[in-house]
């Protein structure tokens, strides 16, 4: 038999992980070990182990946690008791202590719980004592302006159940002066002055009157309404004035109608009562129809007549009394089959007889009548509207019966006169014509026309038709530009023209009028 003996040679195992630092803080150690060999578990015969290669150390040593440690505050003893609160009675006395032994540093705690302990003292009873509350808050002003006063109170309380003979000392309320600003001074109106002298000599005019606003002081408000104040005046009627009175008329005619040129041709009317209703009658003779298309038109040619011989009602003025037969009348006449007709009528006064002349001038056209034709004028009123010290305005529409074809028509027309003569009793008279005749006998080449009229007031009051605005300075009614004061009296494709007592409403060129009135349209139409 043999022993064998092998021989194992041994190497340094890997280091261990380092063991946890002995300390948190303040620098401390931490270690980590090695074998030479992992041979612990080998227990075997005849096997010798080498470790000569195991050079160094099996255990390895650092510095670990070198940061300084948190101090964590720690509290002083505390400090002597202070004297009682009081001197007699219960009263309280306190210490006190400081967190600096250590003073807490590098992110240490603080120190926990309080820095001061109260305790009470119990001394000898207090005598009887009262002492005034605290103010209370100070009351509304007495006034909002011109200084007023305002108040505040305190109570005296007493501490205990003493003498109660024992008062405070002092007053018990205060004041203090408030608002001493001006009050506002409202504007006053002076009493109204007199009247002054009536603006006209006759007929109908205005006076007025004015006060005096004492102005407003310190924020008060203004003086509220008018300072001039106008009512109307009446004095005698102009036509009072020594003139004769009115017969007849005389016109002189002249211009172009239908194409056809008339020149001076001569007329007459008389003016006649028929009860109380005034009649004015025209006759012309010895004419040839066909030559003088004109002639069946007479009712356009003698309204200034019927206006000037008006029967006048409810004190109403017809044009003889307003102008003495001295004003110029311009009318346009529209018919409904596309005719226009402007007249000029100018009334040149009347004579000694009574005779009162006006000279015509027509320009336009009218519906042809045949010359054995007949036409007829059906009734009709127009209002004259005053819209100034020396101007009138009316409008109306009425028809003819051409042959028995109904005709419309339409008219409007301007006055003036002398402003002298002053301006009509009334805002707005109403004249109301009747054509009683409108006749042409061929065979005695004679053609006659006759009519009735009267005027009379329109309103019970100073009214002004739509349209219009009263005027009360200037006692007249005076137009509304409905373009201005109505932006959207015309659709924005349309051009707004304003007119006396309305306003039209029409296209710019290369366009037309819609088929409901309402618009323009074209080759560039408008969207809305």
């Amino acid at each position: 038999s043999f022993f064998l003996t092998v021989v194992v040679p041994l190497e340094w195992t890997d280091w261990s992980e380092w063991t946890p630092c002995s300390v948190t803080c303040g620098g401390g150690s931490e270690g980590r070990k090695r074998e030479c060999g992992d041979v612990k578990d080998w227990n075997i015969r005849g096997v010798q182990f080498d470790r000569s290669n195991c050079v160094g150390e099996s255990f390895e040593n650092r510095l670990c946690s070198p940061l300084p440690c948190p101090v964590h505050g720690q509290w002083s003893g505390w400090s002597s008791w202070t004297s009682c609160s009081e001197s007699c009675g219960t009263a309280t006395r306190k210490r006190y202590r400081k967190c600096d032994s250590p003073v807490p540093a590098l992110g240490g705690a603080p120190c926990s719980g309080s820095d001061s302990e109260q305790e009470y003292c119990f001394l000898r009873p207090c005598p009887s004592r009262v002492e005034w509350s605290e103010w209370g808050s100070w009351s509304h002003c007495s006034k909002t302006c011109d200084e007023g006063v305002m108040y505040r109170s305190r109570h005296c309380i007493r501490q205990d159940n003493g003498d109660e003979t024992v008062g405070c000392e002092g007053r018990n309320r205060d004041t203090s002066p408030c608002n001493i600003r001006n009050c506002p001074e409202n504007g006053k109106w002076s009493q109204w002055g007199e009247w002054s002298e009536c603006s006209v000599t006759c007929g109908r005019g205005n006076r007025q009157r004015s006060r005096i606003c004492y102005r407003n002081k310190f924020g008060g408000r203004p003086c509220v309404g008018d300072n001039i104040e106008i009512e109307e005046c009446k004095m005698y009627a102009c036509h009072k004035r020594s003139i004769p009175k009115l017969k007849s008329a005389a016109l002189r005619l002249k211009g172009n109608l239908n194409g056809e040129v008339l020149q001076d041709m001569q007329f007459s009317a008389d003016i006649s009562n028929d009860g109380p209703k005034r009649v004015v009658t025209a006759t012309v003779q010895d004419i040839l129809k066909q030559q003088a298309g004109w002639f069946p038109y007479l009712a356009f040619l003698l309204p200034p007549v019927s206006w000037n011989a008006a029967a006048e009602q409810e004190d109403a003025n017809n044009g003889y009394t307003l102008t003495n037969g001295t004003f110029t009348e311009e009318s346009k006449f529209q018919f409904a089959t596309g005719q226009e007709l402007f007249v000029t009528h100018d009334g040149k006064g009347i004579d000694k007889d009574g005779k009162l002349k006006v000279e015509i001038e027509v320009k336009g056209s009218v519906p042809i009548v045949e010359p054995r034709g007949s036409i007829i004028v059906n009734p009709y009123s127009e209002d004259y509207v005053q819209t100034g010290p020396n101007s009138l305005y009316s409008n109306s529409r009425s028809s003819l019966d051409i042959n028995g074809k109904n005709v419309p028509f339409s008219w409007n027309k301007t006055v003036s006169y002398d402003s002298d003569l002053g301006t009509m009793p009334f805002l707005v008279e109403r004249l109301s014509t009747r054509p009683l005749a409108n006749e042409y006998n061929v065979n005695n080449q004679e053609l006659k026309f006759a009519s009735t009229s009267e005027i009379s007031r329109k309103y019970d009051e100073d009214k002004c038709p739509v349209g219009f605005k009263l005027d009360l300075k200037h006692q007249h009614c005076s137009d509304i530009n409905e373009c201005i004061e109505n932006r959207r009296a015309c659709h924005p494709s349309q051009i707004c023209e304003n007119q006396f007592g309305s306003y039209k409403c029409h296209c710019r060129v290369g366009f037309r009028m819609s088929t409901n009135g309402k618009r323009c349209v074209g080759c560039f139409c408008f969207r809305y």
